[in-house]
């Protein structure tokens, strides 16, 4: 990066003595150093208008005070909008007054802004803090959220905001986000009559419709925990029904305004409302549901009495489809009579892609293998997600080097003399060699590159959709079998010294080319394996000492 863009930091706040300090204090230590801070007064009565007032004196040229006409409170989403308005810096960063920032935050989300310039926002990790307190009981209860989404990955839109209104994911806590400012001033900013509950969400909320998002495996920020605070899932009262009703017609209203055409988060948004506007309808629906299956529960010991063991077999087979072959005409396709996929993006928009469950089963079967010096193409979110302490350096090789933050190597594989040879004790290549058509020399440079008793885990696909969004339409080139992926890495791998699976049948194969997600099988549909439909290869490699 020639010259580090400004980041312009907005803290909002009220009342907030107690931990105002500290909250400015993570500002000045960051190791990005290209920053203004706004502090906005939202009508604080308390000793935090002269804090913010001393900072701004100690720190003229960083640090700013502003406060609403007459001293006013307006609420928080406004305080944030006045800061928006006189922002200079290519990047927002909000902070609440009583969070924390860990010290290289904005550095790597700038990095991960700058090799993403279509996106609009960034967001990690946050640990919800109770340690703060330093009481005995709190000590243990930090803790950081799972956001059941795909790290490192940059989102198109409106996927986010669907997993959201779906309760799949979160939405981000105000304090870890980074925003483009140009992008934030094209939506509107905040919305300001959401002072309270949802204050946080209307922004993030029209960046997900307006613009790609990247969720990074990263963790920035530790959101101060109180002791009455519980993010546990609570039946609302009708207070909290009616705010949340109101924050979802807002958004129905600005998704119609932008005329955004996304049928399947139009019926999620149609869906969630309905419920809370019907709620006696919605319950006589759930227990009309459960009171089928204890109907069924009731009859089953009946059906077993009565009707012969033949005959039965014969219906379950009929029911089940087990053996049985519906005659020409009588196959029933329900959901699946379409000419397009459920989803296109192999259902990662509805829950864990298929055959990512096969690759991480497989990385962690084989997690102890993760050690010494580890290189995984394409990111580290395995070599993260699955190394053990005894790494000793970890490396990323993608292409170019801003095409994935933290990228250490750029190379292509088919030719990378540039690459030390026997570096690397572990080499972590996963659905990456159906994308390169010289895959013979990639296994070459794989094995040169590899130190002796070194491993390769590599995944590659099968049965897949393929794409037509770039660049990967221009480089899916290949589908794999066990035997074609046993016989390209004999070519430098002793066949003893390879362990090669395949994942699938054909229900899964089915499913995963209509886009369902592993969410929709069951554990044993999954891992039922037939080795006609395999939809994943797994190659664990050693080269020999």
């Amino acid at each position: 990066m020639d010259e580090k863009p400004l980041v312009t930091i907005i803290i909002p706040f009220l009342n907030a003595e107690k931990f105002f300090e500290e909250a400015v204090e993570g500002v000045l230590a960051q190791t990005y150093t290209e920053w203004e801070l706004i502090l906005v007064d939202d009508g604080s009565t308390d000793n935090s208008t002269q804090i913010a007032l001393e900072y701004k004196n100690k720190y003229p040229d960083k640090i700013s005070y502003l406060q609403h006409n007459q001293h006013m409170n307006r609420g928080i989403s406004a305080s944030r909008n006045l800061g928006i308005k006189h922002a200079k810096g290519k990047y927002l960063a909000m902070l609440d007054a009583d969070d924390r920032w860990v010290e290289n935050k904005l550095e790597q989300q700038v990095e991960i802004m700058e090799a993403y310039p279509d996106a609009g926002m960034v967001y990690g990790k946050t640990k919800y803090w109770y340690s703060w307190t330093q009481k005995h009981t709190d000590s243990t209860r930090d803790h950081i959220i799972d956001l059941n989404s795909s790290l490192d990955y940059l989102y198109k839109p409106p996927k986010l905001l669907t997993r959201v209104l779906e309760s799949i994911t979160i939405p981000p806590p105000i304090s870890n986000v980074m925003f483009k400012r140009g992008t934030v001033q094209h939506v509107g900013g905040f919305e300001e009559k959401f002072s309270e509950m949802y204050d946080s969400q209307t922004l993030p909320a029209k960046l997900f419709i307006n613009s790609d998002t990247f969720i990074a495996d990263c963790c920035w920020v530790s959101k101060r925990q109180y002791q009455d605070e519980n993010h546990k899932s609570e039946p609302k009262d009708n207070q909290g029904i009616e705010k949340e009703l109101d924050y979802l017609r807002w958004l129905k209203s600005f998704i119609s305004e932008k005329e955004q055409n996304d049928q399947y988060l139009d019926k999620v948004l149609r869906d969630r409302i309905w419920r809370l506007e019907n709620p006696s309808l919605y319950k006589l629906h759930e227990y009309n549901r459960k009171y089928i299956g204890t109907i069924k529960k009731t009859l089953k010991p009946i059906v077993r009495r009565v009707i012969p063991i033949s005959i039965r077999h014969y219906l379950l087979a009929k029911l089940r489809g087990a053996l049985y072959r519906p005659p020409l005409g009588w196959v029933h396709f329900g959901e699946l009579r379409r000419l397009k996929p459920i989803s296109s993006e192999w259902g990662e928009d509805r829950g864990l892609p298929i055959d990512r469950y096969y690759i991480e089963s497989f990385l962690a079967k084989n997690m102890s293998d993760i050690r010494g010096n580890v290189v995984e193409v394409g990111g580290d979110y395995y070599t993260t997600k699955f190394g053990s302490a005894h790494i000793v350096n970890r490396d990323i090789i993608c292409l170019e080097k801003g095409e994935i933050p933290r990228t250490t190597i750029a190379a292509d594989l088919t030719n990378a003399p540039h690459i030390p040879s026997e570096s690397f004790d572990c080499i972590i290549i996963t659905q990456t060699l159906q994308l390169i058509y010289d895959v013979h020399s990639v296994i070459d440079t794989l094995h040169r590159i590899l130190k002796p008793g070194g491993v390769v885990l590599a995944t590659v696909s099968g049965i897949s959709q393929t794409t037509d969004d770039e660049p990967w339409d221009r480089n899916w080139c290949w589908g794999f079998t066990s035997l074609s992926a046993r016989k390209l890495f004999e070519e430098k791998f002793p066949a003893e010294n390879l362990e090669v699976t395949g994942y699938g049948n054909v229900l899964v194969a089915a499913s995963f080319l209509y886009g369902l997600a592993k969410e929709d099988l069951t554990k044993e549909e999954l891992d039922f394996y037939d080795s006609r439909y395999e939809i994943t290869i797994s190659v664990r490699a050693i080269k020999p000492v």
